[in-house]
């Protein structure tokens, strides 16, 4: 029974009987409560069988984790792990422990009292309410840290046997560290055992309790720690788990990612310990099937080859990035970034490996390289030199268009290769078809002008190469002219 609202029963007279179960993280607060447990009083009634874990217990007076106070009670084979706190009559497993009889119980506690009388097993042992019914305390241990300021000690803090022989309380075979006060108020220690902490784990407390156990009482064994807690054996079925186990141990490893290796050796483990423990749940068990089959179904989880994202990632990495536009070698960066993630998880499977690779392949197709624009910009500046007076104004304003789209390209540094020949050719184009001005109409500056002598004959030269062509077809239409009129009159 885990993390279950309790209650505390006020008083019970019945018979509380465990069967073995486990009571984990009982939390009673009552800081101003008397008589305050799993059940506050306990009178002419029994509890037996249970075992409380990681219980925190708070009260006033007369406070322990089992039992607040008992009146002709009976506690057997009951064991506690917890901490109490109170001001009064504090203990581990009983506040007051009056007229009544505990066999075969443990307590590992920490024990808080603020006034007086603390213990781990029982805060006080009393026979004084009624001496004709004997206390007694029989083949039990007590591993405790008892603080308090007056009457404290790791089996009982107030003793009532000091009062005389009608209030003796009865002890037979009570383990206690040798290093603590066994009682709070007394040295007679008439049927206690000292042991060294060493003795409390390595086999000899062990030994003791299991020779002293009456019939019918539970046995004990090793727990954690080693600290000797109940041997309950509890009927489960085990045959799934050991099935598994079986088939696990068979197991092969080999190219399963770490990951899951690394599980499933956690999960056989845990499958056989919990098949080992007598004591382990049907719930233990039914947990312990589940984690092994589960770790056993992922051993379908094999490495990935990483060969050929490898080469790829290689093959990038050698580029160099300025070689290429911009945009599409910052496009392919994340990628490469992840796989070069891919590559250093030692867990990557070949889906993901496969996965990565194809986005790096398609990311490193995209890539594209800066083109060579020389040949534009050489052409932007022939375009930009003509002698514009020269030529019409209507092929002059197709010039113009196209080097301003040509020199948008030349300046975009996510240009293409085919958006650079495409300006290219654009250009080239309209250059080719520059019209020239009728002669007879060109304006040409003085300043341009100069008077070529070759010995024969003087002629214009300007700063555009461009007008040779035009005066040489003029001057031959002009001897073309002369020499149809002259066969005009010779006929």
């Amino acid at each position: 029974m885990q993390d279950y609202k309790y209650i505390p029963a006020a008083v019970f007279r019945g018979v509380f009987d465990g069967d073995g179960h486990t009571i984990t993280n009982l939390t009673i607060n009552q800081p101003q409560g008397e008589n305050v447990g799993l059940i506050g009083l306990l009178e002419q009634g029994t509890i037996k069988n249970i075992e409380l874990k990681n219980a925190n217990i708070t009260g006033r007076t007369r406070v322990g984790a089992l039992v607040g106070r008992t009146m002709y009670a009976t506690i057997i084979n009951c064991g506690v792990e917890a901490i109490v706190s109170g001001a009064n009559d504090v203990g581990g497993i009983v506040g007051m422990f009056n007229n009544s009889t505990m066999n075969n119980c443990y307590a590992l506690a920490k024990i808080t009292g603020t006034v007086e009388t603390a213990g781990g097993l029982v805060g006080a042992a009393n026979r004084s309410i009624d001496p004709s019914t004997a206390t007694i305390i029989e083949n039990c241990y007590s591993k405790a840290d008892v603080t308090i300021p007056r009457f404290g000690g790791v089996i009982a803090g107030y003793d009532e046997s000091v009062a005389g022989e009608n209030y003796k309380v009865t002890y037979r075979n009570i383990y206690y560290e040798n290093n603590k006060n066994a009682l709070g108020n007394t040295n007679n220690l008439d049927g206690f055992i000292s042991l060294n902490l060493d003795e409390f784990t390595n086999g000899i407390l062990l030994n003791n309790l299991n020779n002293n156990i009456q019939d019918g009482y539970y046995s004990w064994t090793n727990g954690v720690n080693n600290y000797p807690v109940f041997n309950i054996v509890v009927e489960t079925n085990k045959i799934a788990l050991q099935i598994a186990i079986e088939m696990a141990e068979s197991a092969s490893l080999e190219n399963v990612v770490p990951a899951v290796v690394e599980e499933f050796n956690a999960a056989l483990e845990n499958a056989q310990t919990v098949y080992a423990n007598t004591r382990a749940t049907q719930e233990e068990i039914d947990d312990a099937f589940t984690r092994l089959a589960n770790a056993m179904h992922m051993l379908e989880f094999f490495k990935g080859n990483k060969e050929l994202l490898q080469k790829q990632v290689d093959l990038i990495n050698d580029l160099e990035s300025n070689k290429y536009i911009e945009s599409t070698w910052n496009a392919m960066t994340p990628v490469l970034e992840k796989a070069e993630g891919v590559l250093g998880n030692e867990n990557a499977m070949q889906e993901e490996v496969d996965e990565v690779y194809s986005e790096l392949v398609r990311a490193f197709v995209n890539l594209r390289l800066k083109p060579n624009k020389d040949l534009l910009a050489d052409l932007i500046n022939k375009a930009n030199g003509l002698n514009r007076a020269n030529y019409t104004s209507t092929s002059l304003k197709a010039v113009d268009a196209e080097v301003e789209k040509a020199s948008a390209v030349l300046n975009n540094p996510e240009a293409t290769k085919e958006e650079v020949e495409t300006a290219q050719i654009a250009l080239q184009s309209v250059l080719d078809k520059l019209v020239t001005k009728d002669v007879s109409n060109v304006q040409v500056p003085s300043s341009d002008v100069k008077v070529v002598n070759n010995g024969e004959s003087s002629a214009l030269k300007t700063g555009d190469n461009s007008m040779v062509v035009p005066f040489a077809f003029t001057g031959l239409l002009a001897f073309a002219s002369g020499v149809i009129v002259f066969k005009k009159k010779k006929d």
